[in-house]
């Protein structure tokens, strides 16, 4: 709960008064799952060694090249390729760093009730380092899908 806190930019004590209230509404949706989920979440955004953007830089640069946002067709083309990758790819790396960034989302606008740009604004956080890294093409691609999250 003190992460959820500190995440969320305030205290323990109120946080626990808000999932009292909020979660509470719902029998099944438990507060130490969605605490653990969205921590987990943050923790596959944080990509402490740095693989799965990498393999997120590569999937998008066999589509699209490094210095120009991918086309439309592009991004449909690696949004394909990401859909249901083969385990220990370079794919199923990618795909599991942008699952997280959707599920962090979802995390926070549907169980914890923030609303969908504040959800959106708490995993930006994470992901600004990629979308103002010097790759286009993955920031463009991050970008979007973070648009399509709602921000």
């Amino acid at each position: 709960m003190n992460w959820v806190a500190k995440e969320l930019g305030t205290s323990a004590d109120q946080l626990q008064i808000y999932i009292e209230g909020t979660l509470a509404l719902s029998s099944n949706v438990q507060p130490c799952d969605t605490c653990a989920k969205l921590q987990n979440a943050a923790l596959t955004l944080k990509d402490i060694d740095g693989k799965q953007i990498k393999a997120l830089g590569q999937v998008i640069n066999e589509f699209a090249g490094a210095g120009t946002p991918p086309s439309e067709e592009q991004m449909a083309m690696i949004a394909t390729a990401l859909n249901n990758p083969k385990e220990g790819t370079q794919y199923a790396l990618a795909a599991k760093w942008l699952n997280a960034m959707a599920e962090y989302t979802n995390i926070m606008h549907n169980d914890l009730k923030l609303p969908t740009n504040e959800a959106v604004t708490h995993v930006a956080k994470y992901v600004s380092p990629v979308v103002n890294g010097n790759n286009a093409a993955v920031a463009a691609f991050v970008q979007a899908k973070l648009a399509g999250l709602g921000g």
